[in-house]
């Protein structure tokens, strides 16, 4: 089955306690990660690079820490731009602003500026609250 578990050095270039989404045996006592082995230069790449905005995300949701959730926004390759992590992070939070209490000053402020939802469906999500 394909679970989230401990990496258990199935991935080598992730750490062994690193939360990972991959083909397991389940057994007993819980899922035994598939050994994949080394991967490929360019994939490890990306690995790497998503598993370190995951942890980045997790750090700031938990902290509350507004820099570094840009940082993992800035991180992520589907995000073109400083600019588009901003704006996109900027939306988010505002949307999703009541599950979000550790960044409530930063909220605050960021509708203090009349921050416009270009996504017309979190517009209507949020107009429905």
């Amino acid at each position: 089955m394909v679970v989230s578990t401990q990496n258990k050095g199935a991935i080598p270039e992730l750490p062994e306690d690193a939360v990972v989404e991959i083909s397991s045996f389940i057994t007993g006592k819980g899922a035994m990660p598939v050994v994949w082995g080394k991967l490929p230069s360019a994939q490890r790449g990306w690995l790497q690079c998503m598993k370190a905005m995951e942890e980045c995300t997790i750090e700031a949701a938990v902290s509350g820490n507004y820099g570094l959730l840009l940082e993992a926004f800035s991180l992520n390759p589907l995000i073109p731009s400083g600019y588009s992590a901003k704006r996109v992070l900027d939306e988010l939070l505002i949307a999703h602003k009541y599950y979000l209490p550790k960044f409530s000053s930063i909220i605050k402020k960021l509708e203090q500026q009349n921050l416009l939802i270009k996504d017309s469906v979190v517009r209507q999500m949020i107009n429905q609250e």
